[in-house]
């Protein structure tokens, strides 16, 4: 992929494939959701309503093992909904030809976890009080002060270059899919030669498809834990 035009809103330059990738992703999701409630039916639901009850459900269960109290299921309920739909929309809309995932740009990535970084922090002092929460960092001992603060500096980093690596690599691996493969096997034969080539993208496909799926799953959980760990007891991040 080629540099992206800028975009200059006073000093600030915006990438402005990303910008419109990352819309058309929230569009979509917007426009499924709407799909799926605007018929609602428990008898005989809908291929998009069984789709999104099954993403509601699977994060329900999620927070159920991981959060005991009623009232910190709710607040993470709609973040967590949000991020894997989300996460999973930008991933597997660069599968299709011509198009561009906004999670394999690092500012996407960077910007989910400074957003998941800033919760940590807030839900933090939310229910451990300033004092509680800043005093976590020097629990079990004073000395692991310097580990404690690292960790929590290097979670969010390592969050968003997880995604943002997996994804860029994927598009990658199905450029060079796309270019490659009928050359390797083009002295094969025009049949045998159209045929490896279609095998080979489609395995580079499934291959990422799969990959899509595992890192929007994986962001979810973490995101979880690390906000989760900060609404906990004094001492537990």
């Amino acid at each position: 992929m080629g540099p992206q035009p800028l975009w200059m809103i006073g000093p600030f330059a915006l990438r402005s494939t990303t910008l419109i990738w990352t819309w058309l992703a929230m569009a979509v999701i917007l426009v499924l959701f709407y799909l799926a409630s605007r018929n609602r039916k428990d008898d005989v639901p809908s291929p998009v309503q069984n789709l999104l009850e099954f993403v509601v459900e699977f994060v329900t269960g999620f927070l159920h093992d991981r959060l005991p109290a009623d009232h910190q299921r709710q607040r993470l309920y709609n973040l967590l909904v949000a991020v894997f739909m989300f996460v999973l929309m930008a991933n597997l809309i660069g599968l299709f030809p011509l198009f561009f995932s906004p999670t394999s740009d690092a500012n996407t990535t960077i910007g989910l976890a400074l957003i998941v970084f800033i919760l940590i922090h807030a839900y933090g002092v939310r229910y451990r009080g300033v004092g509680g929460h800043l005093g976590s960092f020097f629990k079990p001992f004073a000395l692991l002060f310097p580990i404690n603060l690292l960790e929590a500096l290097s979670n969010p980093a390592t969050l968003a270059l997880r995604l943002f690596g997996n994804i860029f690599a994927g598009t990658i691996l199905i450029g060079l899919g796309i270019q490659l493969a009928p050359i390797a096997i083009s002295g094969l034969g025009p049949v045998v030669a159209f045929i490896g080539s279609v095998l080979v993208q489609t395995l580079a496909l499934s291959f990422n498809t799969f990959i899509d799926l595992i890192q929007s799953f994986i962001f979810m959980v973490l995101t979880l834990a690390y906000v989760a760990g900060s609404m906990g007891p004094v001492g537990e991040h």
